[in-house]
């Protein structure tokens, strides 16, 4: 199952993460979506990116965020790649990741950057949209 809906945690033009074509495994065992990063200067224009518990990883940000502490993250059991959202005592949201391409040329993207937690409620809106599409 597929949702046109799209996540995204957007801090400022240059510094924001975006899931979109977010799909859920026919065996409920996991997700892909195509991810975009920008962090600064660096960015990656759209990879796909493959996570493990969508609903999981709502419920998680939905505590760190009331909280004001605790971390959340997407990933699957074996691979390195990831993206986290820490929370902190003052208010801010640190969002940090790696991504990962193999190949002839190995390219990896090592990503970091803080938001103010205001940030919080538009982007856990669009994961709950798309969490109510996938089911």
């Amino acid at each position: 199952m597929k949702s046109d809906a799209h996540i995204a945690f957007a801090a400022s033009n240059t510094e924001f993460v975006e899931l979109s074509e977010i799909e859920r495994f026919a065996d409920d065992s996991g997700y892909v979506s195509v991810i975009r990063i920008g962090s600064g200067e660096f960015a990656c224009s759209g990879k796909k990116f493959y996570f493990a518990d969508l609903p999981g990883f709502l419920e998680d940000l939905k505590t760190s965020h009331r909280a004001v502490r605790g971390r959340a993250e997407l990933r699957t059991q074996y691979e390195e790649e990831f993206v986290r959202f820490e929370f902190t005592a003052r208010g801010h949201v640190v969002v940090s990741g790696l991504v990962r391409e193999y190949g002839n040329f190995d390219r990896m993207l090592r990503f970091g950057f803080e938001a103010d937690q205001s940030f919080m409620p538009p982007f856990l809106a669009s994961i709950e949209r798309v969490v109510a599409a996938l089911k």
